[in-house]
């Protein structure tokens, strides 16, 4: 508290008068609003008029940050242009939110671990990002009534705990993660939830059926990979599994600035070559193991990234996108009624 011209801090009476304080008050204000409810631009003198209160002493910097009612245009500077995505939770307002009437909500679920020798840390969670957003955008356009929440930035790393900083939620944990987050969604109205895992390590079908009695929601369950498994050999070359050529074709065609370059320009990357399982069963797929990825693989990288380009980048976000925004646009859509969601009964 600054004290006016005169005054002392503990005299003056536009303190408040402790029923509202440290709030202010509709009877009276503090600093340079005024008693009789007028208030004069902060920092400027207020008329005899319509105040008796002393001019304030609030240094000219200080007054003009924190003239809340002019904004950012007080004093004739430029007021910029506001772009606020009203399907974005991280960028929208309480009063924009409050309006909407949201059917569906998307919670893109990444990671923070290592990505072969190029790929940034959070390859995971930037995609999670990229592909909600772009997702979202799109069905929004087409009039689906979605909101995309901000990406959950851990996922489960057990495997990988011999590499530093692969930050882990254990498979428990992150459970009670989607559930409160899931629970939070409910309780703002939502019952249509899409789970958008950008990990593959986060097995996430038992949070489905844990979750189906308790929420009172309706969750849908996204592996992204699997949206274009079957246009992948299309696209791309080399198979993939983690910081592959799919992976690196995205980071290059949204982040360009984080994929590691040597000085003649190709790739700061390990060739992704990695070591099989002995036994044959599990080769074939029909006996799973959590594989230890430090045996697996010593630059983390497991698929050959080295043919990867932007423009595959651009070819596998416009099919992600198109596909995940055409189911998003179908479920804001879809009444909720008894048989939801399967079709309806003759």
């Amino acid at each position: 508290m600054w004290a006016h011209a005169g005054h002392a801090p503990d005299a003056c009476s536009k303190q408040g008068d402790g029923l509202d304080f440290p709030l202010l008050s509709s009877r009276r204000c503090l600093g340079c609003f005024t008693s009789t409810g007028s208030a004069g631009k902060i920092g400027e003198t207020p008329s005899s008029q319509n105040s008796r209160v002393s001019p304030c002493r609030w240094p000219a910097e200080l007054a003009h940050r924190l003239d809340f009612r002019q904004g950012p245009a007080a004093g004739g500077a430029h007021k910029p242009e506001v772009r606020v995505s009203h399907w974005n939770l991280f960028e929208s307002t309480y009063e924009a939110v409050r309006s909407s009437r949201y059917q569906v909500a998307v919670l893109p679920l990444g990671a923070t671990e290592p990505h072969n020798l190029h790929l940034p840390y959070g390859t995971d969670t930037i995609e999670g990002d990229v592909l909600g957003r772009e997702a979202c955008a799109q069905a929004a356009r087409r009039g689906a009534e979605v909101l995309l929440l901000p990406t959950v930035p851990y996922g489960t790393e057990t495997n990988l705990s011999r590499f530093p900083f692969a930050m882990n939620l254990q498979p428990s944990t992150l459970l009670l993660v989607i559930r409160d987050l899931v629970a939070s969604i409910r309780a703002a109205g939502v019952r249509k939830i899409v789970l958008l895992n950008m990990h593959g390590g986060n097995e996430l079908k038992s949070v489905l059926r844990e979750l189906f009695h308790t929420a009172d929601a309706h969750l849908f369950l996204c592996n992204w990979w699997e949206v274009i498994a079957d246009e992948y050999a299309h696209i791309f070359e080399q198979p993939e599994d983690h910081a592959g050529e799919m992976e690196t074709s995205i980071i290059m065609a949204r982040r360009p600035e984080l994929v590691a370059r040597r000085a003649d320009g190709s790739l700061a990357c390990a060739d992704g070559q990695t070591r099989p399982c002995r036994f044959e069963a599990v080769r074939r797929g029909w006996v799973r193991i959590s594989r230890p990825w430090h045996l697996l693989t010593q630059s983390t990288g497991s698929g050959d990234p080295r043919a990867a380009t932007a423009e595959k980048g651009e070819r596998v976000l416009a099919l992600l996108t198109s596909r995940l925004a055409d189911f998003l646009v179908e479920l804001s859509g879809s009444p909720l009624d008894a048989d939801f969601p399967m079709t309806t009964t003759e």
